[in-house]
């Protein structure tokens, strides 16, 4: 069975064909229900993937190492841990992100994976 993810109001499409454009797509909503399409409009889901790239870009623009971490992100981007992480997978979902190594540490001293923005997220910004 494949694996289907809105885009748009009304087109629904297999998830192997998302391409960079989601990053600016409408935020998920039951089209049918006018209090989720508008709760859907406050999430600004585009506004945070656009942080995440920002924030990524902006790690390799001050000379650093160009890798973080979701901890490193979201502390550089100002949003919550809860929020960065789903904007990051959508933007690794898209292609813009991808995970370097597994070299980064957490607040806690965990091993944390680090990421860095792709070809195609640089070209994006």
């Amino acid at each position: 069975m494949e694996d289907f993810h809105e885009r748009g109001p009304d087109v629904i499409r297999p998830a192997d064909t998302w391409e960079p454009a989601i990053l600016f797509d409408p935020p998920p909503a039951q089209r049918h229900s006018p209090t989720s399409v508008e709760a859907a409009k406050l999430t600004n889901a585009q506004g945070g993937r656009r942080a995440v790239l920002d924030a990524l870009a902006s790690a390799a623009f001050m000379g650093t190492d160009c890798a973080m971490t979701d901890e490193e992100i979201a502390e550089v981007s100002g949003l919550s841990p809860n929020t960065e992480r789903p904007r990051r997978v959508s933007l690794v979902q898209a292609g813009l992100v991808e995970a370097l190594d597994h070299k980064g540490t957490t607040a806690s001293g965990r091993r944390a994976t680090r990421w860095i923005l792709t070809s195609d997220g640089k070209r994006a910004l």
